[in-house]
């Protein structure tokens, strides 16, 4: 999200970045152009929220970084969080992992450990590690610790993936971390309409020229249900034709549904990433069990290895 985006709309700055003050003048309505950066903010808002709960903060987070949040943050953030709960009526399907025509790249999908800001403590599997290397606050500290837990991962035979939220650190330095850990591909992130354009799918569903989709087939973890109806019609071309592998996020820890409750509105996913001992619900793996069908547990890919007890790897079921 670019600061020169909130000094044009009138968005908190200045003195309201530390929530002080009366509320910032706020336009009426925002734009269609404007979507993709208000709900890219918002989801800054919820690292941040995820962060602070879990005892980590670090300035790269920018305007989430400094002080008590400015009360509308807060306010749209719990509208947010109660649109994106299913409403009364017949509970949606489960995203169980779909039959993707590349199986090589479903695999690359599954069983994923995804870890934050010590990847060390996810070499258990298939390991993806964050690009954003200042989740810890000390970058060379951080490469230092990934690049370990890229060798310890593979000398168990595991694959090493590099992860990021693209449209924070850059695409550039996604592909250049994956390089420096010596990565076997790499994992996308989308998680609102404007993280999707920055992989490669615009808001009206046509292709993002020289983007990582246009790359060759990518791995891709996010909220579909956040994407415009033409972006997932786009995503699920992708995904039919064997180019996509989506990993839908199910973060019941966050007061999202449960996995068995959770649609990706056709879009095929070939596994869930539920979020594990962090957030407003810190629920372990066993929690997420009984809320899985035996092909969804088997083949997901669980958020962050960090803040995984005991009993969440002595239930991992590979």
């Amino acid at each position: 999200m670019q600061l020169a985006w909130f000094k044009a709309n009138n968005y908190a700055w200045g003195k309201h970045v530390n929530g002080v003050g009366p509320r910032p003048k706020v336009p009426a309505h925002i734009t269609q152009a404007e979507f993709p950066g208000f709900f890219d903010e918002m989801a800054r808002f919820k690292i941040w929220r995820q962060r602070k709960q879990a005892g980590v903060l670090h300035p790269a987070l920018g305007l989430w970084a400094y002080g008590r949040l400015p009360e509308w943050a807060i306010v749209v953030s719990r509208a947010m969080d109660a649109a994106r709960k299913p409403a009364p009526g017949p509970e949606p399907p489960s995203p169980v992992p779909v039959p993707n025509p590349n199986p090589d790249l479903t695999n690359r999908a599954q069983k994923v450990i995804f870890t934050g800001w010590n990847p060390l403590d996810g070499v258990h599997g298939r390991l993806a590690i964050t690009a954003d290397v200042n989740v810890a606050g000390n970058p060379d500290l951080h490469r230092a610790n990934s690049v370990e837990a890229a060798k310890q991962t593979r000398a168990r035979g595991f694959e090493v993936a590099a992860w990021a939220n693209q449209s924070q650190v850059g695409i550039q330095n996604l592909v250049n971390f994956g390089n420096v850990i010596g990565a076997a591909y790499l994992i996308w992130q989308a998680e609102t309409p404007g993280e999707m354009v920055d992989v490669g799918i615009n808001l009206d569903g046509s292709r993002r020229a020289d983007s990582p989709c246009t790359w060759g087939p990518i791995v891709v973890i996010g909220n579909a249900n956040a994407w415009t109806d033409k972006q997932r019609a786009a995503a699920k071309v992708f995904a039919d034709a064997g180019r996509l592998a989506f990993i839908q996020e199910t973060y019941a820890n966050e007061g999202d549904p449960w996995p068995d409750r959770t649609s990706t509105q056709g879009v095929p996913a070939c596994a869930v990433s539920p979020g594990v001992g962090w957030g407003r619900y810190p629920h372990q793996l066993p929690a997420y069990h009984e809320h899985m069908g035996p092909g969804t547990w088997l083949t997901m890919s669980p958020y962050i290895g960090e803040t995984m007890d005991s009993t969440s790897w002595a239930t991992l079921p590979w």
